[in-house]
């Protein structure tokens, strides 16, 4: 099992800064579309170091062990594209390349000289009618990302505010979805984010987790 964020990482960290090349496609300073991903995936975990670096068409290879196949609409983050017909994608017969959303991806591509993020249509080889595949990893639980400034916040869903920054006594007060509040100090609790509030007479607590509030 591997880190999503360890291998988007991998791709961020080169974007703009490489060129794309078929021919010397091992880096540090070009790649192309498969050996971008396979490097990603060695990065995130997903794949034991040394893994010989393959093509679009041994990508399918990985389907039912790595790969889990995706519909379309499930894509989310981390989920990776393959396009071309199977059996006959290597070379330029075939692309690939990582989702950041269902609607933007981050890849190798020739297009733009290196990689890059763009909308994923139109982008991950549908253009020239190629057929396309969507595939999850298999992945360790994602820590959960926080914000960490003070203004003004809305709910996405329904939570308590608690007693104290480790959130382990919830309060009588709560928020509903929709809502806004007011942070006026971002406090740590070992890795997570916590709001403090001023509610009457008493200091009260929330989740700044980005699944719980966004910010406004």
């Amino acid at each position: 099992m591997g880190d999503i964020n360890k291998m988007i990482q991998w791709f961020k960290d080169r974007e703009g800064k490489v060129t794309y090349s078929m021919t010397n496609r091992l880096g540090p300073n070009s790649y192309d579309c498969s050996s971008a991903v396979y490097l990603s995936l060695i990065a995130g975990g997903f794949l034991p170091s040394g893994t010989g670096i393959g093509n679009t068409d041994s990508l399918y290879s990985l389907e039912g062990t790595l790969l889990t196949p995706i519909s379309r609409s499930q894509v989310k983050r981390g989920d990776i594209f393959v396009a071309g017909v199977k059996g006959g994608s290597g070379g330029s017969g075939g692309h690939t390349g990582v989702f950041l959303d269902n609607a933007t991806i981050i890849h190798c591509t020739s297009p733009k000289n290196g990689i890059a993020t763009t909308p994923a249509t139109g982008w991950m080889g549908d253009y020239s009618g190629l057929p396309v595949y969507f595939y999850r990893l298999p992945v360790t639980a994602q820590q959960p990302e926080y914000y960490n400034q003070t203004g003004w916040y809305e709910m996405l869903k329904d939570d308590t505010f608690y007693i104290e920054k480790e959130l382990t006594n919830r309060s009588g007060w709560s928020m509903k979805t929709g809502s806004k509040i007011a942070i006026d100090e971002v406090v740590s609790s070992g890795t997570m984010k916590r709001g403090k509030v001023r509610l009457g007479a008493y200091d009260r607590y929330m989740s700044l987790n980005k699944t719980i509030v966004k910010k406004v």
